[in-house]
Parts: C-alpha cells; structure tokens; sequence
C-alpha cells in the first residue's frame, strides 16, 4: 500500500475547516467520484495493517532497549560506578515501571486496532461519503485518504 502523501503529513485536525479543506484539497460537499478513484489510486484503499506476528515477550524485551531505556541504564550504571547504589536502583525500578507501562499502552492500542478493523470488516459499506453531491454508501475501505 501506498504511503500517505505529503498533504497528510502537515495537516493539523484542529484547525479551522476551510483551511484544513485547502489542505486535504477538497470540498464540504465531498470528492467527485474521478477524484476520489484517482486518489485510491494513489494512496491506496484505507485499510489498518496488520504487523507481522511478533511475540509478546520481544515486544516486552523492546521496551528495556529504546533509546531513553539506554541512556537511563547508563546513568544507572554509573550510579553504581559513583557509589550511590540507592540512585542505582531508584532508576532501574524506573526503567522495569516505564517498560511494563509502555508495553500495556501498546497491547492496548493492539487490541484497539483490532476491534476497529474487525468492525469495519463485519460492517461493509458503514460509511456514507460525499461524492459531489451524491452520498453513495461505500465500504470503508474505499473511502480514500489524502
């Protein structure tokens, strides 16, 4: 699938509708049916992807080594080297506290993710968009993303 374009990466959802309609290059009464084709074309249809199977337990390890875990070990470490064993200690809790925490964050959003796509998938045709000035029901995986 096709990334995003580069209008989708600068576009604020808060800022006032007629300047996020510039951005996304439309209109409130919808794409024509051509435009909306040629930017399926384009962008590819809206689908959630799933990632590769990985195991929840690499998922977990992952958290230990990201670059802010790095650099808490290495202050850990040289806590150790330092003598003050207690700081030592006080930031590897830190460490296990924020891995277990940002690993629940992410298996949330998993499941999150996968309700969603279950719903749209046992729900064709979901969502009505505009099309000029027609509302055709569209699967959602056919509405177009800019």
């Amino acid at each position: 699938m096709p990334e995003p374009g580069p209008r989708a990466q600068l576009v604020d959802p808060e800022e006032r509708v007629d300047l996020l309609l510039r951005h996304l290059a439309t209109r409130r009464d919808g794409l024509h049916a051509r435009e909306a084709a040629r930017r399926l074309e384009q962008y590819g249809s809206n689908e959630i992807r799933r990632r590769e199977a990985v195991s929840h337990a690499r998922d977990l390890l992952r958290q230990f080594t990201h670059p802010l875990a790095l650099l808490l070990w290495g202050a850990a470490v040289l806590a150790v080297v330092g003598g003050i064993v207690a700081l030592a200690i006080a930031i590897v809790v830190v460490i296990i506290l924020n891995a277990v925490f940002a690993f629940a964050q992410e298996l949330q959003a998993e499941r999150a993710t996968e309700a969603c796509s279950a719903t749209c998938r046992h729900a064709p045709g979901c969502g009505g968009t505009p099309r000029g000035w027609r509302f055709p029901r569209l699967s959602s995986f056919r509405v177009t993303c800019c």
